[in-house]
């Protein structure tokens, strides 16, 4: 019996020794193109403090359009899928609140690297470059970070998620931070975005309430 436990006591002084020495990435999850799918059979539907918002993707031949809706407002992005990430190529927003609405449409001066692939907790990414935003163009970075991986309770079930932060900063002084957590098979299915900056659309947002957006998702619609 001792020498069976001694037996024991060494393997496992073994073992852990091994997994000491093993390299850092075969012990990271390692998040690839699933936590961020371009899905044209589901509807995500989510609850926010700008109310309901309706999330659909079309597919066309050489980009991707993610397009929400609400009865505030419309948001549309386009995106490029890579084998090292996705990209951003045009931003489309149609705000109507109240008094105040407002038309943006914005492209880039190359597509934006939004998200990297493959990505580990603890990477980091950055991007600078111009946007012409209805037509005048300023200077923009991003810089992004996955932060965490992390299970959260929705309306909608309980996710394994990555949870990720993006900065943009634009030369006015305008700064978007986006919190998103991203579940495979769904992409996003939290936010929170906190709007800064001393222009026309950062005041009136402010003013109006809806300078800090959150949206966590409450039902997903499976089409036909």
């Amino acid at each position: 019996m001792g020498y069976l436990k001694k037996n024991i006591i060494v393997h496992m002084i073994l073992c852990s020794s091994l997994l000491a020495q093993l390299p850092h990435d075969s012990l990271t999850t390692v998040f690839g193109k699933e936590y961020f799918p371009f899905n044209k059979k589901i509807e995500l539907v989510f609850d926010s403090n700008m109310g309901e918002t309706i999330k659909n993707i079309k597919v066309h031949d050489e980009f991707y359009e993610a397009i929400n809706v609400s009865d505030k407002f419309t948001y549309s992005q386009k995106f490029i899928m890579k084998n090292d990430g996705i990209y951003i190529i045009q931003t489309i927003q149609n705000i109507d609140i109240f008094l105040y609405s407002a038309d943006i449409d914005i492209t880039y001066s190359e597509p934006i690297r939004q998200i990297p692939f493959p990505l580990q907790i603890g990477d980091a990414w950055s991007w600078s470059g111009y946007q012409i935003k209805n037509g005048d163009t300023t200077s923009i970075s991003l810089t992004g970070n996955a932060i965490a991986e992390e299970t959260i309770e929705l309306q909608a079930g309980k996710f394994k998620t990555l949870k990720i932060k993006l900065f943009f900063e634009e030369i006015d002084g305008e700064k978007t931070t986006l919190y998103q957590w991203l579940a495979p098979g769904l992409g996003i299915v939290k936010m929170k975005a906190i709007i800064e900056g001393s222009g026309i659309v950062q005041i009136a947002m402010a003013l109006l309430g809806y300078d800090e957006i959150d949206s966590e998702l409450i039902e997903i619609r499976y089409l036909e």
